[in-house]
């Protein structure tokens, strides 16, 4: 591809108001913004979007799943008989056509895959299946906000299987979340797994995919080279006289544990060493009165199980985090729970409840996996007579993944001032040339041409520069580009027949022959 007949629009205007992804995002102009939470994927965000797909495309073929098309306007009834249509409220973009018919625009396609099953499927002997779509999706957002993190119309990869099994279930709901892990780590992604209520879907049981983020809408308790994380929740729980400006910034925190009379669920607070916790912004948050602090033997038992910090994030508990803790960069529990007075206790190892330090990390949600179970089936009256020869309902497991939120989040992580840096697999072209002066050197010219030329009968993605532009407009753009492999020639090493070679994920420059580009970025 030429430069020239390429749509470019590479900005170096600053956005004050954006966050620095979404400033990147902007000037190499991935996206055009048309209105709050609506965007253009520009010819260079497409490029980017169809390589991810590209991506999940054969992790999804790998686990048999069938790729199929859903319509993102669907009956309103299906969503009325689901119960979901009072749940999502104003959440959902709802449509009236000419006929007065109701419609809606989806956010996710339970109801209607289910519905499309019940259909067709009469026998056990097509069980288990995949079925998956990549699709546009709609969510009619309160505030928009932090790009295409949190936006109205968005892309998602969202896969259904189906059981008359929970075995089955659960065998095909793993191999996804083990499909999901490769996923990400083709695309260099750095990710946490966070074991969570399904909520609005539906099911026991879930996990959530989540990526370490400044702009991010989650905070989540993590510990160093440990994939598993645990959500948290952040609020001001302290005593009144005892505000987040004041506290010291000991790497020591005290916990409590808390019980729920009303719905026989534990509770643990995060506050700092010297802070009071005010149980009563507790009752308040959880809305439940009937919350109190635990007895002395159940404290006891819970000490035990904590065996190390793997088993403390692997609790069930709700975690409710004070403010003032954020401040820490990370943390020590402090061994005796429920002490709730001002404590001036060393910060000795001998004072731990786990010898290992935590961290409170902003996230963004990127994944969220399901085992749905009957739910579905049971709105559509869904079942099938099993090897048995008995009725069962089928059981469902849901796997999304949000496309367009992974572009931020894979710049977030590779990216360095005004340079994206593009992991190899989703670089919008695997090399760029830029000949500079071209237009003053002939030999400049002709051998950047006859790289382009050798580059493209090796069916290599290659962009090079032919505008007649200066050089420091040129690298500023392949800077925002961030395509992996660079090549620059110049009438410095050109006689010699030698080309200056930048791989920008390495960090590496070099010289090299003209004769070695090839052996060198394949």
């Amino acid at each position: 591809m030429r430069t020239s007949k390429y749509l470019l629009f590479t900005n170096k205007k600053k956005y004050t108001n954006d966050i620095d992804t979404n400033n990147l995002i902007i000037k190499s102009r991935l996206i055009k913004k048309i209105s709050s939470g609506i965007y253009v994927f520009l010819p260079l965000g497409i490029r980017i979007i169809d390589k991810i797909k590209k991506i999940i495309k054969i992790e999804m073929e790998k686990q048999h799943a069938i790729e199929m098309l859903i319509p993102i306007l669907q009956p309103s009834f299906l969503w009325e008989n689901s119960g979901r249509k009072k749940i999502f409220g104003n959440e959902l973009f709802k449509i009236i056509d000419r006929k007065k018919k109701f419609f809606i625009l989806a956010p996710t396609n339970e109801e209607i895959i289910t519905y499309i099953l019940y259909k067709e499927i009469k026998s056990y002997k097509k069980f288990p299946i995949i079925l998956y779509q990549i699709n546009t999706k709609y969510r009619d957002e309160i505030r928009p906000k932090a790009g295409i993190i949190r936006c109205k119309e968005f892309i998602m990869k969202d896969a259904y299987s189906f059981h008359t099994e929970n075995k089955s279930l659960k065998k095909v709901y793993f191999k996804m979340y083990n499909a999901y892990i490769k996923i990400f780590n083709h695309l260099n992604i750095k990710f946490y797994i966070v074991k969570t209520k399904s909520k609005k879907m539906g099911g026991k049981v879930s996990h959530e995919f989540h990526s370490k983020s400044k702009n991010g809408e989650n905070y989540i308790l993590t510990i160093e080279n440990y994939k598993i994380s645990k959500k948290i929740i952040v609020k001001n729980i302290l005593k009144n006289n005892f505000s987040s400006k004041n506290q010291q910034t000991s790497n020591f925190v005290k916990i409590f544990l808390m019980k729920s009379k009303k719905n026989k669920k534990n509770i643990i607070a995060i506050i700092q060493k010297k802070s009071i916790l005010k149980i009563d912004k507790i009752k308040k948050y959880c809305n439940d009165n009937t919350i109190k602090f635990e007895k002395k033997k159940n404290v006891k038992r819970f000490i035990k199980q904590i065996k190390d910090s793997k088993t403390f994030l692997k609790i069930r508990h709700k975690i409710i985090v004070d403010l003032s803790v954020l401040k820490l960069k990370n943390f020590y529990i402090y061994k005796k729970i429920n002490k709730n007075k001002e404590n001036n206790f060393s910060d000795s190892k001998k004072n731990m409840l786990i010898k290992k330090n935590f961290e409170i990390n902003k996230s963004i949600e990127m994944a969220h996996i399901f085992q749905i179970g009957e739910k579905y089936s049971k709105k559509n009256n869904f079942f099938i007579k099993n090897k048995k020869k008995k009725n069962c309902f089928v059981k469902m497991g849901c796997y999304g993944i949000g496309i367009t939120r992974l572009i931020p989040i894979i710049i977030e992580q590779n990216h360095d001032n005004n340079e994206i840096k593009w992991p190899t697999k989703i670089s919008p072209f695997k090399i760029i040339i830029l000949p500079i002066n071209k237009q003053k050197n002939l030999e400049v010219h002709k051998t950047s041409e006859n790289i382009y030329k050798t580059l493209k009968k090796n069916n290599i993605e290659v962009l090079i520069e032919d505008r007649i532009i200066s050089p420091g407009k040129m690298f500023f753009e392949s800077d925002l580009l961030g395509i992996t492999h660079i090549i620059i020639v110049s009438e410095k090493y050109i006689k010699k027949n030698i080309v200056e070679y930048k791989n920008r994920i390495l960090n590496i420059k070099k010289l090299i022959s003209v004769n070695k580009i090839l052996q060198t970025i394949l």
